[in-house]
């Protein structure tokens, strides 16, 4: 087992041959490995991104930049396109 700090470290090992790698689609496709990597799709497994924001109750003049930030963030999450996803979507088509 190895412990590994950095995405691009961990895709670097996995392209050698030394384990796998959990990883998102955006991080394989900008790695310098990403022809030596085998993409496997596990079916079952799940494909969310939990991203907290955290912040005092009480935000004061942050109120409205972390109201942008918030809903920049939905925004982009949303927007992700996962192999589940495009599933879903060519389902919705054909149905």
């Amino acid at each position: 087992a190895v412990e590994a700090l950095g995405i691009e470290l961990k895709l670097s090992l996995a392209a050698r041959g030394i384990g796998l790698v959990m990883a998102p689609p955006w991080a394989i496709a900008r790695s310098a490995f990403r022809k030596e990597l085998a993409v496997l799709e596990v079916e079952g497994m799940p494909q969310s991104i939990d991203c907290w924001l955290v912040h005092p109750p009480m935000s004061g003049k942050l109120e409205a930049p972390l109201d942008r930030l918030r809903e920049a963030l939905t925004t982009s999450l949303e927007a992700i396109e996962t192999p589940r996803s495009r599933r879903q979507r060519a389902r919705q088509a054909a149905g």
